[in-house]
């Protein structure tokens, strides 16, 4: 009896299975640290929004200062315009200012480079405050993506967040509760009617108030 084993035949089954392994390992591997790296790029992505967002919004009602720094910029000293509240003349190179910080903040630590990058920043009035708001949006090429391609599938993958922060303006807030307040009144006395109305629209909006409070507590 042969009890010898043929050894080309070991052989050839472990190149067989590594074969099929080691791709699938080196596959699984990569996956893992792209993954990583998307995950990395998100969060840098929402921090350069947060932080333009934020800076933005401190240094607003600021003309002169450095929106990277909230520093006072002396050769901008005279920017800020007697009626800068009313038309805010100087809000579009504002707005480009953000957008480069939160650029700027994203090129330096960037790990992937994206196919297309859009920053877009956007100031909101309502009436008794501003709203500003920063998004990010970045498209990135897939590792496979060619291999995607072949069967239709998009061979791109894009990353976008947002983020917004209101606009301390007290002297805003106080212009425009005045204003209301001046419109109403001029209302009142050109149609008396109105005043009953009005009293009776803030007994309601008192009673609400009482009851949520009184839920609260």
């Amino acid at each position: 009896m042969n009890l010898m084993k043929p050894v080309g035949n070991e052989k050839g089954n472990i190149t067989i299975e590594a074969s099929i392994v080691i791709p699938i390992v080196i596959l699984g591997i990569t996956a893992f640290i792209y993954m990583g790296l998307i995950i990395y790029e998100r969060s840098l992505l929402q921090s350069a929004a947060d932080r333009a967002v934020e800076m933005g919004a401190a240094v607003w009602n600021r003309p002169d200062a450095d929106v990277s720094t909230g520093r006072t910029v002396m050769d901008d000293l005279g920017r800020q315009g007697l009626y800068r509240r009313i038309y805010q003349p100087g809000k579009d190179g504002r707005l480009r200012e953000i957008e480069d910080y939160a650029r700027n903040i994203i090129n330096v630590k960037r790990l992937l480079e994206p196919e297309n990058s859009v920053v877009m920043a956007e100031i909101n009035v309502y009436a008794v405050y501003s709203r500003l708001e920063v998004v990010v949006e970045n498209g990135y090429r897939l590792p496979v993506g060619r291999f995607l391609g072949l069967f239709g599938a998009d061979d791109t993958f894009t990353l976008k967040v947002e983020a917004w922060a209101v606009i301390d303006d007290p002297s805003e807030l106080i212009r425009n509760a005045d204003f209301i307040i001046d419109i109403e009144k001029e209302l009142e006395d050109k149609y008396p009617g109105l005043k009953s109305f009005s009293e009776k629209t803030q007994d309601v909006f008192r009673d609400i108030k009482g009851k949520i409070t009184g839920f609260l507590d």
